[in-house]
């Protein structure tokens, strides 16, 4: 029979330490480290997408301005930090540039107030009227109320003032030079 002594106390556990062997922590290891590199990347992937959505806002800005602003490719220029021989280049070109625009500008009214001469402008607005007008007529359309504000006036007025036998001249599309010839 056993004996028990009342004056000893045993007490018993058991403590077992299991480790995964060096191949598999490895593996854990590197399983490991590749999410840290792939979450890594996606961060920064991130950061370099919203410095870009910035940085092209601020580009956007300044082609906005560039494009309403004559001036503004000038200003992109001598802002770059041109050396003075650059900042007198860049602004001789815009002076240049100006006084080509000014001389295309000059030309264009130019052509635009020679075609209005042969074309005889006047003339075409009264044939084009007296021309719609019979054409309502035949078509059985009463015609409208002459404008009291137009800028002509009435053009029943003027065919009214007209002399007893006109003289009107016809306008002749596009084959050569505009010219005007009698009727």
């Amino acid at each position: 029979m056993p004996r028990t002594d009342p004056e000893i106390v045993c007490r018993w556990s058991a403590h077992a330490e299991l480790a995964l062997p060096e191949d598999a922590r490895q593996v854990r290891r590197d399983h490991l480290s590749a999410m840290y590199r792939i979450e890594a990347r996606a961060l920064e992937t991130r950061q370099r997408v919203k410095k870009l959505r910035e940085g092209g806002e601020v580009w956007k800005d300044l082609l906005r301005e560039a494009g309403t602003d004559p001036l503004a490719r000038y200003a992109v220029r001598l802002a770059a930090g041109a050396e003075d021989g650059e900042i007198a280049d860049t602004v001789e070109q815009m002076l240049d540039q100006r006084r080509k625009d000014a001389d295309d500008l000059l030309l264009l009214v130019a052509k635009i107030t020679e075609a209005q001469r042969t074309a005889d402008v006047h003339e075409i607005v009264l044939a084009s009227d007296e021309a719609l007008r019979t054409a309502f007529k035949r078509l059985g359309i009463p015609l409208p109320q002459s404008d009291p504000d137009a800028m002509f006036g009435s053009l029943d007025e003027v065919s009214r003032s007209a002399p007893s036998k006109p003289t009107r001249r016809r306008w002749r599309p596009a084959s050569g030079p505009a010219r005007a010839d009698r009727v």
